[in-house]
């Protein structure tokens, strides 16, 4: 448990406070899926509206910092890495290095 809070944390440090980030529609619903938890549920966790969360996914709305960093400490920091956009490979090939290491992240992810 140690290990995925320490990650949790260097994943968020490297989220710019004035950066915004969307989410991946699909790949959030199969980990709520997945983990037998229900969106209103998720959303209480982010600190929104379960209606307010419902739309920002299905518009593609950007989350802030501290619901991003709510939705790692939520997820774990590799699930929710596979669950935000990023709006460049680059930025996303950088965030994974800095917080899992070298590894590559597989392309279908």
């Amino acid at each position: 448990m140690d290990l995925q809070v320490n990650s949790s944390k260097s994943a968020t440090d490297y989220i710019k406070e004035e950066s915004k980030y969307s989410l991946k529609k699909r790949k959030l619903q199969q980990w709520i899926y997945l983990n037998q938890l229900t969106q209103p549920y998720v959303a209480r966790r982010l600190g929104l509206d379960p209606i307010e969360f419902k739309a920002m996914i299905k518009d593609n709305v950007p989350f802030n910092r501290e619901q991003i960093t709510r939705l790692v400490h939520l997820m774990g920091a590799k699930d929710a890495f596979r669950v935000i956009y990023f709006p460049t490979s680059e930025q996303r090939s950088e965030v994974y290095k800095s917080v899992f290491g070298n590894y590559k992240e597989r392309k279908n992810e």
